[in-house]
Parts: C-alpha cells; sequence; structure tokens
C-alpha cells in the first residue's frame, strides 16, 4: 500500500505563490505529473514553455475569477 502525504498547506496562499511566478513553476507536459522534483529548468527553457504555454500575466493569473466563477 503505498504511502501519501500532503507537502503543502493546499490553502489558497500557497497557489497564489505559484501563480505570482508562474513561469518559475511551469514543466514540460511530459513531466507534469511526476512527483519527484525536477531539477531547475534553464533561462531559456523557462521563457520557450512561457511562450509555449502563452501564460496569462500575473494580474490575471492572481484575479479571484480566475479559479473562482
Amino acid at each position: 500500500m503505498p504511502v501519501i502525504w500532503r507537502t503543502a498547506s493546499l490553502e489558497m496562499q500557497w497557489c497564489l505563490n505559484c501563480h505570482r511566478n508562474a513561469p518559475r513553476h511551469v514543466r514540460p507536459l511530459e513531466q507534469v505529473f511526476q512527483m519527484r522534483d525536477a531539477k531547475p529548468l534553464s533561462e531559456q527553457e523557462l521563457r520557450q514553455l512561457d511562450r509555449l504555454y502563452r501564460l496569462a500575466d500575473t494580474r490575471r493569473l492572481t484575479d479571484c475569477s480566475t479559479c473562482h466563477r
């Protein structure tokens, strides 16, 4: 039986911290569901993913209506 645990509070502040710096937290699609920490991406890789995913600006990502519709 696998053992699981919560590593973060999962409160709204935890989400907002990620959304405020979204490009630092994105990963290639094949790594999205990997549970282990991945090595940090280079600046070039971060820029490529930012362009590929077309991330919204910080204001939009931290607006209440983004998640609470």
